[in-house]
């Protein structure tokens, strides 16, 4: 009894370590099939949002489409010359429908069309057969893919109305192989083995990230039969002994939808084996691995919630910076659309500047989204380091800012005759982005002072403002993508998150390092150190150009811009 008593305390602590161990393992793997499903999730949200860009793609072509044959005066005569002028004036200035177009009769037959070559697909292909059928349903129509000459066509239809009643069709073609759509297939990047495709109604790829995959037939069976039973999900199949994944969405129009598929130990990745490596060392040493899972777990929940919380800071944050702009766009367009026959040429000018303006604005948000998007993958960004003045680098950026925010002087003070050996638009980003932080948070006239200091083998260069400074906490996380210090004015401080980070990034790339000092309320310094390079010989590549020591830049004046030497290489951040 005695020798058993003795065990009691061993068995008790076998099955405690056994039951750690288990429980151990039980959390794991629910904590695996969850974030499993969380990754389909996104996955799904995002695969419903590319279908509904798609969507709001076509229907903006379709309204084009629309516009042109209403403002147009077609006489709808067969052979017109005039209005066969009319259709390729149109096609040559369309997004979409830029490969030909055609008037044809109510009975269909051709009244005047203009392509480029090798033509229009007869009016005896099956792959008018939707479009036709939207036609007949009071819709604007949508083909599927037809073949000319091996070449990958799709037809969008729409009513030509005289006298408000339909009195024939126009039909505008756009190259499946050669448009914006593929294009923008093909910058979406998902691992080696993702793909990002759109499909027609027949299963035949629209788009497909790899032209010469356009105009043939998706043949995932069980993927398309996924989609025929539900109009937006989730996948996992074999396909020629791979296993893989894939995410579909109908796209609401012509029976199109956006598919992306990937393999699933490509998609899956960590998450899986990461459990299988919990598993092993639990195997190993329960009661260690047990103590081991639990903080591996814990940690992999907080990656998680951080990765999420991140994503729905850059969905917010993008949101927010594109509705501003958007809504001017969107307002001087129709303005535009319901008064310009009215309108003086000057008010069509200022209404035309603004579309300009805010498209500029929406071009460098995505560029920056993209650049930020690299850089954070670790892919790699072209750079061509040549040695560059920094009081020319510096006297070229301050004067740019000096329209853009002309009440906050920007002192500047730099030596003559010092170079660094960096990429000029990589250190026109990093200097830029600097400068435009700190005139962000800026209270308004709020000085900023950029210094430079010639050291033995590198120069510091340093930007400072007055503003709202930071937290010992929020310098801390400054750097990292999408993080946003908390501030009140949201409104006043816009941004999406991206810019400390690619300056970061750039920083390291040109084989430097970058500091911050900052105290809430006095304002921050952000400080970059930069190789040295020495003064260039005669007929080197340089950038830059010299400049008095100390520059004021705001409303007491203006620098000129910066140019490039003769001889110089024009060089740019390039995937």
């Amino acid at each position: 009894m005695r020798a058993l008593k003795r065990f009691i305390p061993l068995v008790v602590s076998i099955v405690v370590v056994v039951a750690v161990a288990l429980v151990g393992l039980l959390q794991s793997a629910r904590a695996n099939a969850t974030a499993q499903q969380i990754r389909r999730d996104d996955r799904v949200s995002e695969e419903r949002d590319l279908a509904s860009l798609t969507n709001q793609y076509v229907m903006f072509a379709l309204k084009d489409a629309y516009d042109f044959v209403s403002v147009t005066p077609l006489s709808l005569k067969p052979g017109d010359l005039a209005d066969t002028a009319h259709i390729m004036a149109y096609v040559k200035r369309s997004a979409l429908l830029n490969y030909g177009g055609a008037l044809v009769s109510l009975s269909g037959s051709p009244l005047n069309a203009y392509s480029a070559k090798p033509g229009l697909p007869p009016a005896t292909d099956p792959g008018y057969a939707p479009l036709r059928a939207d036609l007949l349903a009071g819709k604007p129509g949508i083909s599927s893919v037809m073949t000319v000459s091996s070449v990958p066509v799709v037809a969008l239809a729409v009513p030509v109305q005289k006298g408000g009643e339909t009195a024939a069709i126009f039909i505008g073609y756009f190259r499946a192989d050669d448009n914006p759509l593929e294009t923008y297939n093909e910058r979406l990047h998902y691992g080696k083995s993702g793909r990002a495709l759109l499909i027609d109604s027949t299963g035949t790829l629209v788009a497909a990230g790899d032209r010469t995959r356009v105009g043939k037939k998706f043949d995932d069976a069980p993927v398309l039969r996924a989609l025929a039973a539900r109009h937006s999900g989730f996948i996992e199949y074999t396909s020629h002994g791979t296993r893989m994944i894939a995410s579909f969405s109908e796209d609401g129009i012509g029976g199109w939808a956006s598919i992306t598929t990937q393999s699933a130990a490509e998609f899956f990745g960590a998450i899986r084996s990461g459990g299988l490596h919990v598993a092993l060392a639990l195997a190993g040493l329960l009661v260690v691995a047990a103590a081991a899972l639990f903080l591996m777990n814990h940690k992999r929940q907080m990656a998680l919630a951080r990765a999420y919380e991140y994503k729905g800071q850059l969905l917010a944050n993008t949101t927010h910076e594109l509705k501003t702009p958007l809504t001017a766009i969107r307002g001087a367009a129709v303005t535009l659309g319901m008064r310009w026959r009215t309108m003086s040429a000057e008010q069509v000018d200022q209404f035309l500047g603004i579309i300009h303006r805010r498209c500029d604005g929406l071009s460098k948000l995505i560029e920056r989204i993209l650049l930020g998007a690299r850089l954070e993958a670790g892919r790699e960004v072209a750079l061509n380091p040549v040695p560059t003045d920094v009081l020319g680098s510096l006297r070229g950026i301050t004067s740019e800012f000096k329209d853009v925010s002309p009440k906050h002087p920007i002192l500047l003070a730099a030596p003559e005759n010092v170079w660094v050996d960096a990429d000029p638009e990589a250190l026109d980003q990093i200097f830029g982005l600097l400068l435009e932080n700190a005139i962000k948070y800026s209270p308004e006239g709020g000085e900023v002072r950029i210094a430079a200091i010639d050291e033995p083998r590198s120069v510091s260069i340093s930007i400072s403002d007055h503003g709202v400074g930071m937290s010992v906490e929020e310098r801390e996380h400054i750097f990292e993508p999408y993080f946003r210090a908390a501030r009140g004015d949201s409104s006043r401080f816009s941004g999406v998150g991206l810019g400390l980070s690619i300056v970061r990034h750039l920083v390291d790339r040109l084989g430097g390092t970058i500091t911050i000092e900052s105290t809430p309320g006095d304002g921050s310094t952000f400080t970059i150190t930069l190789p040295k390079a020495t003064t260039p010989r005669r007929g080197a590549r340089v950038v830059g150009e010299r400049c008095d020591r100390t520059v004021r830049v705001g409303p007491a004046g203006r620098c000129p811009r910066r140019r490039a030497a003769p001889g110089a290489q024009r060089v740019g951040l390039r995937p």
